[in-house]
């Protein structure tokens, strides 16, 4: 689809066939986290018109949220 989310809970909210849960995100961020390759990996896959974007969801208490 083209985004890179980086908050769990809405990487569950917005491609639940991929993530069901909340946790499951998380784990699989986690997953990727301890293999340095894959933001390298992620990083060379860039094309010159990416951008990373902040976002807040509606509704009191959500903070910023970065997307790429």
């Amino acid at each position: 689809t083209g985004i890179v989310l980086e908050n769990a809970a809405d990487m569950a909210a917005c491609f639940p066939e991929l993530w069901p849960t909340r946790e499951a995100a998380k784990k699989d961020g986690q997953r990727k986290g301890t293999n340095d390759y894959y933001r390298d990996l992620y990083n060379s896959r860039m094309s010159p018109s990416s951008v990373e974007v902040t976002y807040r969801p509606v509704g009191a208490g959500h903070r910023a949220r970065t997307a790429r």
